[in-house]
């Protein structure tokens, strides 16, 4: 008996994310063509963006995790009309640092905070210092998003017909939010 398809869960993936029909098709074990198949019988509407990321590229070129892919994904569309595909780098690095110091925070969990040296001492283990590396480079890279975003805008790099957007403040605050958010 063949393996049972989740065509459901396909469905979702194929019209609510920008993942290409290989990608969709390569992660859930089927052919492309039989999603296409179903797909065309069935009249899913592919799922369009007004960004111009594209989430499957950046995983080949960067060889970055899924949890950095989907923290990409949640600061583009939290940027909404201020995105441009200027920010990438930034938004990468903090995807890529958020996704550290989520491993990072699971080995300091299991190694604690303090350690002891080999005369008894007790200090700061690695991973601590590590850690909190991290989470202050997490923060200036929100900081420089913000920034990066508000200097797009004043030089008119960003379109724009909402009047009532973000300060670089509000945009900081969501940023640094967002890299709590798990």
């Amino acid at each position: 008996m063949g393996k049972k398809i989740d065509w459901i869960f396909i469905k979702s993936e194929y019209e609510e994310t920008p993942k290409s029909v290989r990608l969709i098709a390569s992660e859930n074990g089927i052919s492309h063509t039989y999603i296409n198949k179903k797909s065309k019988a069935e009249n899913w509407k592919k799922f369009e963006s007004d960004s111009t990321i594209d989430t499957a590229a950046i995983y080949k070129k960067y060889k970055i995790g899924k949890v950095a892919i989907r923290k990409v994904q949640e600061v583009v569309e939290m940027l909404g009309n201020n995105y441009s595909p200027l920010f990438e780098p930034t938004i990468l690095m903090f995807a890529n640092n958020y996704e550290l110091y989520l491993d990072m925070k699971t080995q300091l969990d299991k190694v604690g905070v303090l350690r002891t040296t080999s005369k008894g001492t007790r200090i700061m283990s690695e991973e601590y210092k590590a850690l909190a590396y991290i989470e202050k480079r997490l923060s200036e890279l929100g900081i420089e998003l913000g920034f990066t975003t508000a200097a797009a805008k004043k030089l008119g790099l960003v379109k724009s017909e909402d009047k009532t957007q973000s300060t670089v403040f509000d945009l900081n605050d969501k940023v640094v939010k967002c890299a709590i958010d798990v």
